[in-house]
């Protein structure tokens, strides 16, 4: 591990020029969301921090690179100047990628000695899986350099195991689930012919057509109400340009329950290394006392569950009591906060630890 060595990529343009070892790191790496890619990953850098300052560290072992972790800037509590994560909670960006096949001590070490080589007085990671072997092993080379740091989970995240029968995994809901499911699909069949479609678009005109139908939904729904779909987001063309190049690669899925030839409810996913993310759900609030977006997710869990190639589910974002009724396992989500080594750093999260413990503190009384 003599010849590790690390780099500093400070642009979009040139994460884009390395996008064929940053995607063949990102294949051998437990990251299995395809939104960590280099061009993803790009598109979301000029979606949602345009005019932000990016660093992006890569650790390479001769010219194979074995760690990334992309990085830009933000502000804490609108004041200091800190490192975070590229990406959020509902719009993915970047990801921690470490080589599985090589030890990872030595890396991380790297890792963080690059960390203190950039202008920030904190690092805000956010959005963490924080039982991830590379998070624990980033957490662990903190703790060798001495580097004040602090762990917080901040919600949880819902995996399914889908290598089950199908009939096994549906002796698992409670009575008083599949109840409900029996009775909202007999008041689904009055309303006419249900039908389940999964579809992976192939070209560009077919993934513009089935997101302008998927989105229609959404902006029918409460979300378009409060002013929160992506269409009054305004942000449908980043979602289609994105959309579009996860069918490229042949990774992204559009599913739809039907009644009568017509769309009530949609889910759109990204599909790659096994694992099947239910990025964006909607449904058409006129059939809402029948839990499409319930009954659209019985469809999609059976289909993986038949399909060999599936063998987990991410239901995304916060583990909420709808999708807990799914049985998923628990995963938890967090931030890692790192004083580099600078004194107002330390002095920042040091204050930070005495208020955010304080509130645990008030709110358990």
């Amino acid at each position: 591990m003599h010849d590790l060595s690390f780099v500093i990529i400070e642009s979009v343009a040139q994460l884009r020029a390395k996008s064929l070892p940053w995607d063949a790191l990102w294949e051998r790496s437990e990251v299995t969301i395809p939104t960590a890619r280099a061009e993803l990953l790009a598109q979301w850098v000029e979606q949602f921090a345009p005019k932000t300052k990016i660093r992006v560290i890569v650790v390479q072992q001769g010219e194979k690179w074995v760690a990334a972790l992309p990085l830009m800037s933000t502000k804490v509590r609108r004041v200091l100047s800190a490192g975070a994560l590229c990406g959020s909670t509902w719009a993915p960006g970047g990801a921690l990628l470490v080589d599985p096949n090589i030890d990872n001590t030595k890396i991380m070490d790297l890792l963080i000695q690059a960390i203190q080589k950039l202008p920030w007085q904190l690092m805000w990671l956010q959005n963490i899986r924080l039982d991830l072997d590379c998070w624990r092993a980033f957490r662990e080379a903190a703790s060798r350099a001495n580097m004040a740091h602090d762990v917080d989970v901040e919600y949880s995240l819902g995996l399914l195991d889908t290598k089950r029968e199908w009939e096994a995994y549906k002796a698992t809901w409670s009575k008083k689930h599949r109840n409900k499911m029996s009775n909202c699909e007999r008041r689904l069949a009055k309303h006419g012919e249900t039908r389940y479609v999964m579809r992976i678009p192939i070209g560009a005109e077919e993934v513009a057509a089935v997101m302008s139908q998927a989105l229609k939904i959404e902006d029918r729904s409460w979300k378009g109400g409060a002013g929160s779909s992506v269409v009054k987001r305004g942000e449908n063309a980043y979602l289609l340009r994105q959309a579009k190049q996860l069918a490229e690669w042949n990774q992204m899925e559009m599913h739809f329950l039907e009644c009568n030839g017509i769309p009530v409810a949609f889910a759109y996913a990204c599909y790659s290394k096994g694992v099947r993310h239910l990025c964006k759900i909607g449904y058409n609030p006129e059939y809402a006392s029948i839990s499409p977006g319930q009954l659209l997710f019985s469809r999609i869990l059976e289909q993986a569950h038949r399909n060999p190639e599936c063998q987990v589910v991410n239901f995304f974002g916060h583990l909420t009591h709808a999708i807990s009724r799914w049985n998923p396992t628990s995963h938890s989500m967090g931030r890692i906060v790192l004083a580099p080594g600078r004194t107002l750093g330390r002095l920042a999260l040091h204050f930070y630890l005495r208020t955010h413990r304080a509130t645990l503190d008030n709110d358990k009384m």
